[in-house]
C-alpha cells in the first residue's frame, strides 16, 4: 500500500485539526487546553498512519486517544454544543479508524494469499 493513499486517515487529519481548534469556536472554561492537546496528538497520529499505512499498532493507539477524547466532556465538566462537538467528532473518527483497521486487514489478508500463491 502507498503512503499517503488512505481517504479515512486524511479526513482523520482534518477532524482532529478541528478539535485542536474548536476550543475557539465554542468556549470553554475548563478543558480547552486539554481538547487542544487531544487534537493536536490525533493529527500527529493521523500523520503516521498516512506515512505508515499498514501498521495495526499505530490504529490501536489512535483508539485509545480517540476513547480519551470522547471522555473529556464528563472529565472536565464541560457540557453544551462544545461537548457535543467532541462526542460527535470522537464517533465519526473512531468510525473512520475501524475502517482503517478493515482495510490494513484486507490488505494483509490479499498479500499472503497472494504469497502462497506464488510459492
Amino acid at each position: 500500500m502507498r503512503w499517503f493513499r488512505k481517504w479515512q486517515d486524511w479526513v482523520s487529519l482534518a477532524l482532529a485539526l478541528w478539535i485542536s481548534f474548536s476550543p475557539r469556536v465554542f468556549p470553554l472554561t475548563s478543558g480547552g487546553k486539554v481538547e487542544i492537546a487531544a487534537g493536536i496528538a490525533l493529527m500527529l497520529l493521523a500523520v503516521l498512519a498516512l506515512a505508515h499505512p499498514l501498521s495495526l499498532v499505530q490504529e490501536v493507539i489512535r483508539l485509545v486517544m480517540i476513547a480519551f477524547t470522547f471522555f473529556i466532556p464528563w472529565i472536565f465538566g464541560f457540557q453544551g454544543s462544545a461537548a457535543l462537538n467532541l462526542w460527535v467528532a470522537s464517533i465519526a473518527l473512531l468510525a473512520l479508524t475501524a475502517a482503517s483497521i478493515a482495510t490494513i486487514c484486507r490488505w494483509k489478508t490479499y498479500c499472503r494469499s497472494f504469497d502462497k500463491e506464488t510459492r
